[in-house]
């Protein structure tokens, strides 16, 4: 009788444990839509944070780069311009250095001075602020030099006084005096309009001063 009693004893304890594991398991399928739901409303809140953010990330920069444009636009001009000396200076020095004058170091002194002019607008692009008082000052010296250098070979275009050896590709005729009188007046305006362009962006008095600070407005509101 001892025995089969101890026989039959774990049997029921083993009983006992399958239901409570068979509870346990239904408790466990009761609750787990409950954390599904749960884990399905945490997710789409952190999708939709992570997809505001992104959207004032782009949008913020967005902002950046356009006021960034702004400001380097603001130089367009003066790029432009700063270019066209320099090809026309090194078509002069290309044609000196044909003819072996030494002459060439003339424009070859131009174009040395305005390389860190062009430096000067490549720093610009992305310039955190308006005032640029401290900025083109190669520019200006370079234009200033440059008008300088013209209204000296204007006057040797006049006088006679050089004009073969300055520009030995022409002929010493009215025609080639006057078409090279052209060119350099030309420069001469140009340059001027370079330097008024430059004091005026000093003193903010330029047209896109004023589109900058009102899209800063815009922006900030």
């Amino acid at each position: 009788m001892l025995a089969a009693n101890k026989v039959k004893k774990p049997k029921k304890q083993f009983k006992e444990n399958k239901n409570e594991r068979t509870s346990w398991m239904i408790y466990v399928a009761r609750i787990k839509p409950i954390f599904s739901v749960f884990e399905k409303i945490v997710t789409e809140e952190r999708d939709r944070r992570e997809h505001t953010m992104d959207k004032e990330s782009v949008s913020q920069l967005k902002k950046e780069t356009a006021l960034k444009n702004f400001r380097y636009n603001r130089f367009l001009l003066l790029r432009y311009l700063l270019a066209g000396f320099f090809f026309t200076n090194l078509y002069w020095l290309l044609s000196l250095a044909m003819s072996k004058s030494m002459w060439a170091l003339l424009p070859l002194g131009l174009i040395v001075l305005s390389v860190p002019a062009i430096a000067e607008h490549l720093r610009l692009y992305g310039y955190p602020s308006d005032d640029v008082r401290d900025q083109l000052k190669w520019h200006r010296l370079y234009q200033i030099t440059q008008i300088v250098m013209n209204i000296i070979l204007f006057a040797a275009v006049l006088t006679n006084l050089g004009f073969e050896q300055v520009f030995p590709f022409f002929t010493n005729n009215m025609t080639s005096k006057g078409f090279v009188s052209c060119i350099l007046i030309v420069g001469i305006l140009l340059s001027g309009i370079i330097l008024k362009r430059i004091n005026s962006i000093y003193s903010q008095k330029d047209k896109h001063a004023s589109y900058i600070t009102e899209f800063s407005k815009l922006n900030n509101k």
